[in-house]
Formats: C-alpha cells, sequence, structure tokens
C-alpha cells in the first residue's frame, strides 16, 4: 500500500518507522484497530499512561487563563497527579516570561513532497527575540541525554519551529539560532534537559527529515520488516508474532513508550470553561 500524497508525517509517525516499519504500515497505512495490551500490568500501565494526559490536560487549562485554585483540587484527585502538579507551579516553565505563549500549538510545512506536522506542549517568544519549546515529561524516562538529542521529537520540533514559525513572530521566519528545546521531567527524578539550535543543526535536519520521508515513501508493496526487538513493546505484536509477552510498565515509561496510547473511557478530567 503506497503513502497517499495527501499523508501528514508526525514525530510519532516517524518513530513508529524507526522502531519498526511493520508497525507504522500498521498503524498508519492499514489503520488496524486490534491492539493488544501495551503493558503486562494492564491496570497499572493505564494509570500510567491515564497520569501523564491527566498533567496535560491542566497545564493546558492553565496555560489558556484557568488559575491555579481551580486546577489544583482536580490534581488533588491522585497523589501522584498533585506531586507533578506541584512541581510544574513551582517550575521556572509554568508562567516563562515572553510576549508570545501558545500551548498545544500545532505547526506544519510541506517537505519532500508531503507535509510535516508537530503539536507542541509550549511554545513562548520572548521580547527579546528568543524561542523555547517546553515538552512535559510525567513518567520516570531513564533516556540518555545523547538520545533525546537525537530523538525524532526534538529533530523535528525544533526544525518545524524554525521552517514554519513565522506566523508566531509577525510573519517572520524564527532564526534557528534563537530556538531552545527543553524536556521537563514532572516527577522530579532528573534536571529538565535543553537543547540549543543553530542554523547548520537546522539545514542538517532538513535534509535528515526530507531522507527519512522519502524513504519511507518509496518502500515497495508488500509486508514491510518487522522489527522483532520492539514487539514486547508494541500494542500491534499480536499482528506479527505469537505468545510475545508486553514488558512491564515502569520499563515501558522509563524508555518514553507509554506517551501516546490512552483510552478514552480513562480521559477523566473535563475541561474548565474560563
Amino acid at each position: 500500500m503506497a503513502i497517499p500524497a495527501t499523508f501528514t508525517f508526525s514525530q510519532s509517525s516517524l518513530k513508529d518507522y524507526h522502531d519498526c516499519p511493520r508497525r507504522f504500515q500498521l498503524r498508519y497505512l492499514e489503520r488496524l484497530a486490534w491492539p493488544a495490551p501495551q503493558s503486562a500490568d494492564v491496570l497499572e500501565g493505564e494509570r500510567r499512561v491515564w497520569l501523564g494526559h491527566a498533567f496535560h490536560r491542566l497545564v493546558r487549562q492553565h496555560q489558556a487563563g484557568v488559575p491555579p485554585s481551580v486546577l489544583t483540587p482536580l490534581a488533588e484527585a491522585d497523589a501522584d497527579l498533585a506531586r507533578r502538579w506541584a512541581a510544574y507551579l513551582a517550575s521556572p516553565y509554568a508562567t516563562p516570561p515572553g510576549s508570545v505563549r501558545r500551548a498545544e500549538l500545532i505547526l506544519s510545512a510541506p517537505l519532500a513532497g508531503y507535509r510535516l506536522e508537530a503539536q507542541y506542549d509550549l511554545v513562548v517568544g520572548t521580547p527579546g527575540g528568543a524561542w523555547l519549546i517546553v515538552d512535559w515529561k510525567t513518567g520516570l524516562e531513564r533516556t540518555p541525554r545523547s538520545e533525546l538529542e537525537r530523538r525524532e521529537q526534538t529533530v523535528v520540533y525544533r526544525c518545524l519551529l524554525a521552517l514554519a514559525g513565522a506566523s508566531l513572530n509577525s510573519h517572520r521566519p524564527i532564526p534557528p539560532g534563537q530556538i531552545t528545546m527543553v524536556y521537563w521531567f514532572a516527577a522530579g527524578h532528573r534536571p529538565a534537559e535543553a537543547f540549543p539550535y543553530d542554523a547548520d543543526q537546522y539545514e542538517r535536519d532538513l535534509r535528515i527529515l526530507s531522507d527519512w520521508i522519502s524513504e519511507i515513501a518509496s518502500r515497495p508493496e508488500g509486508i514491510w520488516p518487522m522489527n522483532a526487538a520492539r514487539c514486547p513493546s508494541c500494542i500491534y505484536r499480536s499482528f506479527c508474532a505469537e505468545d510475545v509477552p508486553a514488558l512491564p510498565a515502569e520499563e515501558l515509561e522509563a524508555h518514553g513508550e507509554m506517551e501516546e496510547w490512552l483510552p478514552d473511557s480513562l480521559d477523566l478530567l473535563e475541561e474548565i470553561a474560563f
């Protein structure tokens, strides 16, 4: 099955492809919907994913102007959520100074014959011209800094802000040298990791992303290769292998594998109109 001309690439789809081309094919092209449980301890896995989504929803509402006094009682319904929420409020990223502040911002741009899209947790532009990308991490992620820097999310988010961020900057392109991306860890197990950007890296990232997209788009028909090493962390493993046990929730969370899957029935925090 060919990649449709209307397909939009994202950091998630690129990561899926690099983890396992067959997973990309099943998820984005065949659009199969019989996922297996992501973690061996299903209830704990669902709770940790819910925790991440609940935290992001609280932050989104706070950045939209809902005061902490309204949101904190919601966070206090869960002890782990309350701790992460309190850490967020005490961090410099809860109210960073800036003339532009956009939470849950979506940017997209054409690249290599397709569109590339990203949804940012928070983008802040300061009067001095610096631009900050903040991504909230709620789990106990142990990914080394060197791997975070190479992560598809880091490559896509910084590059796309330079490529498509003019609408935030009075219709002027944002210079790569004024962009910094920060991963902030709400669980408090490690300090924030900041990744400055520059023009040379921007040009390299444009080539890297174009090569990634072109490689995927040029794959031939038929079943794409499977990476068996990823089966224990893949919800599509039942299509490819038999009797592959899922990993424990804590191990999945430690490697950033639990951020994208949340059953609707667990989305318990409601939006507050303010």
